[in-house]
């Protein structure tokens, strides 16, 4: 199974708190390589492995270059009020990141279809 063999590239992350409040050890980064670390909560990883699998690694490509360059421009892409979230698009499927610039983090929140991702 492709979930599977996905979650093996999967790096846990060390216990300690971030500015999320939240503890890391419930966080999962999978990409440490670009300018900003890309985190996945464990219910944004239950979303992408609802997704299919093209869609899925559509998402993982958009995710990976949002963090390689979160300030630029990408047009699927688009700020959320308020605060430092930003939603990515792919399909009917969406994805609601945060921005830590404190540390150097984009956290993947939320991952859904389009009618449930802002309930």
């Amino acid at each position: 199974m492709n979930a599977r063999r996905h979650k093996q590239h999967l790096v846990p992350m060390p216990f300690k708190k971030c500015a999320l409040g939240k503890p890391l050890d419930h966080l999962v980064a999978i990409s440490d390589k670009s300018g900003m670390r890309l985190i996945l909560s464990r219910g944004a990883l239950n979303g992408l492995y609802g997704m299919a699998q093209r869609d899925r690694q559509r998402m993982l490509a958009k995710l990976e270059a949002f963090a390689a360059e979160p300030f630029a421009p990408h047009p699927w892409a688009t700020r959320l009020q308020g605060e430092d979230r930003v939603r990515i698009r792919q399909g009917d499927w969406r994805g609601v990141l945060l921005i830590v610039r404190d540390q150097d983090t984009v956290v993947l929140e939320r991952v859904a279809h389009r009618r449930e991702v802002y309930r």
